[in-house]
């Protein structure tokens, strides 16, 4: 028989029924971690957790010590006695792995306390719960076990859950069947996996992995990036909905998923001219790491908080691309867009201008166009056009215009240019006209009615 059994928010209670699946470490970091507002925990035993139950058979089956092969599960609900989504904040899974006990969680952010607003990737999660369906938006976590999987691992397993969940064209895999991508030698114990072992486990699951490295006087290592150029790039793959993996002083792994709240644009522009781009806004960028519970932060400056990591801790990148994504970023930074803004939208060094660049679906695009935008010719054209499966997107907005997510320049790219094509660009708004050059529509300029229009978001934002 399968128990549930109700609790108030009091981890001590729950420790007390289930041992050594809670470790007093851990129920310390459940205790500090998780929303006060979170009134009620039901725990649901035994449950069988797909992760642990792979890694149980090819691996903590075979030990000498007793190790059960059924996890344990917290329901977690903000107010008691109320089973439906709104009222959901996720689950936890407990294994019976001694230490680091906590397994596959899908956590709501705003059943965290550490977590106050940001945009975020997200994704829904069903789950069922005494024959409910309950839907949770989180990102998948866990704790490394130590002996089968390390940081690097539930990174790498943390990125293919999610667009395994997102998109059909990923499998899902089980935290076991990513370790065993990581190296040709003996895995257990394992001794995590380098960041080009990290880039071959996201290759041999469909990905198409780029790595970036921050310039450390090491010239050898190619390519490298300076501080602005990196804390650049880093953004824009937020900006663009794409989960990465980031490296920390070359030794822990984790996953950024995000940005915090914009930080004063005036006291920012106000030192500024010409073109702005919008990541010297970004004070904070949201992460998942298997040391802590999910949605902490790393900081662009010192902070008081503990296990907080700064942006210039961090030295390395390991983007999971779609095979698709051919145009280089570095090409699109130093050629293509300096080109167009010079020679077609004109923009002089007097200018101040903020600029995003991110990278998106077409389907997506058109998708936020056909519902947000504010001009109907433009919005049609837009929904017309014969696009690639990823587009680059380049906005453009004065500052007064950026305060109210507002944009009077776009430049959209084909993500599968050939590289040294410069001027080749799809269609470009600049103010209330629209030069076309694409093979369905041929080279057009189409005037349209309004100068100004809404940013496109990729990212969804939590309060």
């Amino acid at each position: 028989m399968i128990l549930f059994k109700a609790y108030p928010r009091n981890f001590s209670a729950i420790q007390a029924d289930v041992d050594e699946y809670m470790p007093y470490d851990v129920m310390q970091l459940l205790d500090k971690g998780i929303s006060n507002n979170i009134q009620q925990i039901i725990l649901e035993a035994p449950y069988v957790d797909k992760d642990f139950r792979d890694t149980y058979y090819n691996d903590f089956s075979k030990r000498f010590t007793d190790i059960s092969r059924d996890s344990i599960r917290l329901h977690l609900f903000f107010s008691p006695d109320n089973v439906v989504t709104p009222n959901y904040g996720g689950f936890i899974t407990l294994r019976d792995t001694k230490i680091r006990t906590i397994g596959r969680s899908y956590i709501a952010p705003k059943a965290l306390n550490n977590f106050t607003s940001g945009y975020c990737c997200l994704a829904k999660y069903e789950v069922n719960y005494r024959g409910q369906v309950l839907e949770v938006e989180a990102f998948p976590w866990m704790q490394q076990d130590g002996n089968v999987s390390r940081c690097a691992h539930i990174a790498a397993w943390s990125i293919n859950r999610y667009y395994s969940q997102r998109y059909c064209y990923y499998a899902e895999r089980t935290l076991h069947e990513i370790t065993t991508h990581d190296s040709t030698t003996r895995r257990v114990p394992s001794r995590g996996a380098s960041v080009n072992q990290i880039a071959q486990i996201l290759q041999k699951n469909r990905f198409d992995p780029e790595i970036y490295i921050r310039d450390n006087g090491n010239k050898e290592e190619t390519p490298y990036y300076t501080k602005e150029c990196f804390n650049r790039l880093m953004h824009t793959f937020v900006e663009s909905g794409i989960p990465f993996i980031a490296g920390v002083k070359s030794k822990h792994a984790i996953v950024i998923i995000g940005h915090g709240e914009l930080s004063d644009i005036d006291s920012v522009m106000n030192d500024n001219d010409g073109l702005t781009d919008s990541y010297e806004f970004i004070e904070n960028l949201i992460i998942v790491d298997d040391t802590q519970l999910p949605y902490t932060n790393v900081f662009n400056y010192e902070d008081e908080q503990p296990y907080a990591y700064i942006f210039d801790e961090i030295d390395v990148l390991i983007v999971p691309f779609y095979e698709k994504m051919y145009l280089d970023v570095d090409y699109l930074y130093s050629e293509m867009l300096p080109a167009l803004e010079n020679n077609i939208l004109k923009i002089g060094k007097q200018d101040k201008i903020i600029r995003r660049v991110f990278l998106t679906s077409s389907r997506s695009f058109k998708k936020y166009m056909f519902k947000e935008s504010r001009d109907s010719s433009y919005r049609e054209l837009m929904l017309l056009m014969q696009m690639p499966k990823f587009i680059w997107v380049a906005e453009y907005s004065s500052v007064e215009e950026f305060k109210k997510q507002e944009m009077h320049h776009r430049i959209i790219l084909d993500a599968t240019t050939l590289k040294f094509q410069v001027d080749a660009y799809m269609a470009i708004k600049k103010d209330n006209e629209v030069a076309v050059n694409n093979k369905s529509l041929k080279s057009v300029t189409v005037h349209i009615d309004k100068m100004s229009d809404v940013i496109y978001q990729n990212l969804g934002r939590i309060k």
